[in-house]
Parts: structure tokens; sequence; C-alpha cells
């Protein structure tokens, strides 16, 4: 696990140093991370780290309480919306990274 941010209140430069898991980022779907502004960026055990603008709190509760239904603890991290855009582009990296996944999977197999 890479060491997590000393403060909870997360500046640009400190988004941009996240190292966020990207298979974490299906725990929270990108429609809701968008809406929400909430994306979950680290796990340790049964805790899921989160970044959130707490623009929207009660949508921001919403999903706190589903994911902690699930079993998670929740820790939360807070920064700016223009931080949590460069964070949400984490998606897009995601998505390439299934793309080229897939494509591999491919041409495996239409090669045998």
């Amino acid at each position: 696990m890479v060491p997590l941010p000393t403060k909870k209140i997360l500046e640009l430069a400190d988004v941009q140093q996240l190292h966020a898991k990207l298979e974490l980022l299906n725990v929270i779907p990108k429609n809701v991370a968008q809406t929400t502004q909430t994306i979950a960026f680290d796990q340790n055990g049964a805790t899921l780290y989160l970044l959130t603008t707490n623009n929207f709190p009660e949508l921001y509760h919403q999903v706190t309480d589903k994911l902690q239904a699930k079993g998670y603890k929740i820790d939360t991290y807070y920064t700016d919306a223009d931080s949590f855009a460069i964070a949400l582009d984490r998606y897009q990296q995601l998505a390439s990274q299934e793309q080229q996944a897939q494509e591999t999977y491919d041409y495996r197999h239409s090669v045998s």
C-alpha cells in the first residue's frame, strides 16, 4: 500500500500524487462518482479510502451507507471540484487498461 496523505484536505498537487488503485474504481461506478463527486482510491483490509468534494453531502452519505452495508469502513479525504476532476480522469485510465487487456486476450485467442 502506498502511504496515504497525512492531511484530510487535499490540494491539487496532493491529488495528483495519489496512486489510486484502478481496480477500486469499480466500487463506485463512474456515473455515481460524477454525480456524488466521490471516488474510491485505496483500500486496506475492510477500510476503503474515499476522495470527495463534499459538495453533495446527502448523495455522499447515500454512497457511504451502501458501502458500509457491504462491510466497508470508510476513511474520507476532501478536495475541491477542480482537483476532483483530475481524480475522475482515472476512470479513463481504467477504461484504457481494460481495453488493452481485452485486445491482448482477443489477440491471444485468435492466434491459437
